[in-house]
């Protein structure tokens, strides 16, 4: 069944509302998303409410920049493009996001989400 299909029925978790691109799908579909370190990212890429945090997850509106932006992730660590895809997840029993302007995305109209932690394998499905 199509992730389009699957759209169309009722889900216990809520629709998808957000997207995150992955360079390792197959992992996160089993495990989901453990989040990125905050102590190693610079804190123009954190915002302030979650700079405190462990670990945080980003995530999109937007199917294509997520995507775009697994891609070129993968691009610049020289992992095979077959390991790149991008996740669709339902957010229902999420902690709630702070939406973050990055600079990268705006321009072109997608919005970044970032929440504190990660996001469970049974919130996540294959989109791309």
């Amino acid at each position: 069944m199509s992730w389009k299909n699957t759209l169309l029925k009722s889900h216990p978790l809520g629709d998808i509302t957000e997207y995150h691109g992955t360079l390792n799908l197959e992992k996160v579909l089993r495990e989901g998303i453990r989040g990125g370190l905050t102590r190693t990212r610079s804190n123009s890429h954190i915002p302030k409410k979650l700079r405190k945090a462990t670990r945080i997850t980003y995530t999109s509106d937007s199917i294509e920049e997520a995507l775009s932006f697994a891609k070129g992730r993968a691009e610049e660590l020289n992992i095979p493009l077959s390991n790149v895809g991008v996740v669709g997840v339902r957010t229902k029993n999420l902690k709630k996001p702070v939406e973050h302007i990055d600079y990268r995305w705006e321009e072109r109209g997608a919005k970044v989400f970032v929440r504190e932690g990660g996001i469970p394998a049974e919130n996540l499905e294959r989109v791309e």
